[in-house]
């Protein structure tokens, strides 16, 4: 969604949940990034490149292979911008590629030019592969994806649905036989006749399709997502259309999970959690 997450955008834990649900858009993520990163500005950043992970956000355990790379890395310095501009660099992109990191460096908030930068210790030179932050795009062959021709997000309503369909399909081996829509200008012709549920995620296709699938399909399954990037909504009900109990996401028992869950709500935690249950 962000090409790169390194310090800069890591800034964006620090909202809760509720609010990262909007301003997730091309038109609005890059520039919160940059702009939560002008309040924080941290005293010393420190990245851990042990491993890079690419192919996406959520990297599907099944082909994990393909989306972890070795590095063996630790790069800081007390500019957070220069030291995203030389992460970037190591995973092959340049600053003018990464829009939050292009717009720190148009506002001044560091040194994000690598000609300025001083680089102490492994040189730059090594790293010569360019690693794709784009997902594999495995997705179950019975699941209907149809997009929308003038906008479709991969910051919101396209990335997360995108990713969480890939996931649990290759490690949750979730189900088919219903239809996924997302985006502005989604051609009804391509939805007219789509068998099973259908899921419309985000406030453009929410906009143009919800009055008209409720007239056209009455007593059908609809599931309609109103924000780009309500990532527990999508969770939920992706993973009721294709058959997927959320307790099987947690790497330890249901009845540990339900304690853990109970126990972080009693002490105020305002993370937004798909429903244990399903």
């Amino acid at each position: 969604m962000s090409t790169v997450t390194l310090g800069v955008k890591n800034q964006q834990a620090f909202p809760i949940h509720a609010d990262r649900v909007q301003r997730h858009s091309h038109h609005t993520l890059h520039r919160r990034l940059a702009s939560i990163y002008d309040l924080i500005r941290p005293d010393f950043c420190i990245i851990e490149g042990l491993n890079a992970i690419y192919h996406g956000h959520i990297p599907v355990a099944a082909f994990l292979d393909q989306c972890v790379a070795p590095m063996n890395v630790l790069i800081g310095g007390r500019d957070t911008l220069a030291v995203d501009a030389v992460g970037a660099r190591v995973l092959g992109y340049a600053v003018a590629e990464i829009e939050h990191l292009r717009i720190c460096r148009e506002w001044c908030l560091g040194e994000g030019s690598l000609d300025r930068i001083e680089v102490l210790g492994v040189p730059l030179s090594r790293f010569t592969e360019r690693y794709p932050h784009t997902i594999l795009g495995r997705f179950n062959p019975e699941v209907r994806i149809i997009e929308g021709t003038e906008r479709a997000c991969i910051e919101g309503c396209k990335g997360n649905s995108l990713c969480i369909q890939e996931w649990l399909y290759n490690d949750m081996q979730g189900k088919g036989g219903w239809t996924l829509v997302f985006g502005k200008g989604v051609d009804k012709g391509k939805v007219d006749g789509a068998q099973g549920a259908i899921l419309a995620v985000g406030q453009c296709a929410v906009e143009e399709l919800r009055h008209w699938l409720v007239q056209r399909y009455p007593g059908r399954k609809l599931c309609f997502i109103d924000a780009c990037n309500d990532l527990r909504a999508n969770i939920m009900y992706q993973s009721r259309l294709m058959g997927v109990s959320p307790v099987r996401m947690s790497p330890v028992s249901p009845i540990t999970a339900s304690w853990l869950f109970l126990m972080a709500k009693l002490h105020g935690s305002t993370a937004r959690v798909p429903p244990l249950l399903g």
